[in-house]
């Protein structure tokens, strides 16, 4: 049989290894509810996420149809394939030196110029096109037709009657 003091120690030693083992399972505790915590963050998020992509979705989807009416409607004022071959035209022989290409730039330029004019005479003003018209072929290095998209042209303002007047007597 053992002794007190064995029986003490013994007590002693699994008194320690339950003040241990719930210190571990306390640790445990508090890891899995900051698991929980991170797993439902994430999970918030992800809904958030979804939400936000189904919202982008839409508001992209009615971008692109009202694009399309805008150049639907901007094609009978003024024609968009016209104005990307000139740009084509323009980008192409700014890199190039030669009276020939220079020529081609002011006819394509001109296409450009006519079409600010019809927009002009609507009271709109567009300043992709007027970018373009004002591009100089003796500067390469300042203009890059090119640089000009569907967008910037599309992206149309009311000129006030006042400029117009402006203008047509300057």
């Amino acid at each position: 049989m053992s002794t007190l003091e064995e029986l003490k120690s013994t007590i002693k030693t699994l008194d320690s290894l339950i003040k241990s083992t719930n210190r571990e399972i306390n640790q445990y505790q508090k890891r899995i509810k900051q698991y929980q915590d991170c797993i439902d963050l994430l999970n918030e998020k992800k809904t958030a996420l979804s939400s936000l992509k189904t919202e982008y979705r839409t508001i992209k989807n009615d971008e692109e149809a009202k694009k399309k009416v805008l150049i639907n409607k901007l094609k009978r004022v003024i024609s968009i394939d016209e104005i990307n071959k000139s740009i084509s035209v323009m980008g192409r022989t700014i890199r190039i030196r030669g009276t020939n290409t220079k020529r081609d730039f002011r006819n394509a330029q001109k296409v450009i110029e006519n079409a600010v004019a019809q927009l002009r005479e609507m009271g709109i003003s567009s300043e992709g096109l007027d970018r373009l018209e004002s591009m100089n072929y003796n500067r390469p290095d300042l203009h890059f037709p090119y640089s000009v998209g569907l967008n910037e042209i599309i992206d149309l303002k009311e000129i006030n009657s006042a400029d117009v007047e402006f203008e047509k007597t300057s």
